[in-house]
């Protein structure tokens, strides 16, 4: 039977919080499936992008800097 990844499993992948089968199965899914290999790659350039766009407000930066200045 063909095992379906959804990005629930893509994101247990990701953040290594699944067991050993399943990122062993994942992996193997990666290397030997096109498709599946595509799919993980456009779900991991979103999660970076996410991170890439996401800053903190400036006034958090002026508080952190103003107690490193303390």
């Amino acid at each position: 039977m063909k095992q379906v990844y959804t990005e629930e499993s893509f994101i247990r992948f990701y953040y290594g919080e699944c067991d050993i089968f399943d990122r062993l199965e994942i992996e193997n899914e990666l290397e030997t499936n096109v498709q599946a290999n595509h799919h993980y790659s456009e779900f991991y350039s979103d999660i970076l992008d996410k991170m890439v766009t996401l800053s903190p407000k400036q006034s958090s930066l002026d508080k952190i800097m103003a107690h490193a200045r303390s």
